[in-house]
């Protein structure tokens, strides 16, 4: 049997104890859910895990993301992979890498690789930035120190 992928958006008001390959739907609310991938407008999880998704706005408590997509995310107690997003308000979380222009951080948020123009609150980056520029240039020196060296060795 061949899941069901309809061509428009399905309006879904609320999902629990689920998993699905893949979604799209206008408004979705997951309750210890599990979802492949998703596409939506407004998603809002609770104790669910998310593969990939895109969506506009994203709210997040106690669940697992690997990668979004979003104009808008807010996450409470919950682990991400990637997130690309405009506004980032995270509360309690982890995230691998964020990308975004504006990002408000509280209570021991911890990200991995951090780029964004704007950071408020208190937030642990493993790497930020200027970490990822100091890192390039010690490679690019020691790559042509190198280089230099096994030049001269016969």
């Amino acid at each position: 049997m061949e899941p069901l992928t309809p061509k428009s958006p399905i309006e879904i008001s609320a999902i629990s104890h689920a998993s699905i390959d893949h979604l799209h739907a206008e408004t979705l609310s997951a309750e210890q859910s599990a979802i492949q991938t998703l596409r939506a407008e407004t998603v809002v999880t609770h104790l669910s895990a998310i593969g990939s998704g895109q969506t506009s706005a994203l709210e997040t408590q106690a669940s697992a993301l690997g990668a979004v997509q979003t104009l808008q995310a807010e996450t409470r107690t919950s682990v991400i992979g990637a997130i690309q997003t405009e506004k980032a308000t995270l509360k309690r979380s982890f995230v691998y890498v964020l990308q975004a222009a504006e990002v408000q951080a509280h209570d021991n948020t911890v990200v991995g690789l951090l780029l964004a123009r704007q950071v408020q609150g208190s937030i642990r980056p493993i790497v930020d930035l200027r970490g990822v520029i100091v890192l390039g240039l010690v490679i690019g020196l020691v790559l042509r120190l190198a280089a230099s060296n096994a030049k001269k060795t016969p």
